[in-house]
């Protein structure tokens, strides 16, 4: 599970997060749900409306050969 609350004090500290952002005190009880939901058109638009190809910052990460 995305949000495994295992702890009084994850359960805490999601409460908090939940909270400092403005969502209800049960937005974590079904945020995985939520986004298990989410359809292809609408991940499609998410991405024409967020992502823009001309902003596009290409990395590459590459293992280093050099050792200490």
């Amino acid at each position: 599970e995305v949000l495994s609350i295992s702890t009084i004090e994850d359960k805490a500290e999601k409460l908090g997060q939940a909270y400092i952002y403005g969502y209800s005190k049960d937005f974590n009880d079904h945020y995985v749900a939520r986004i298990k939901n989410i359809t292809k058109a609408q991940l499609v638009a998410a991405a024409k409306k967020y992502l823009n190809e001309d902003k596009l910052v290409l990395t590459i990460l590459r293992q280093s050969w050099t050792t200490f």
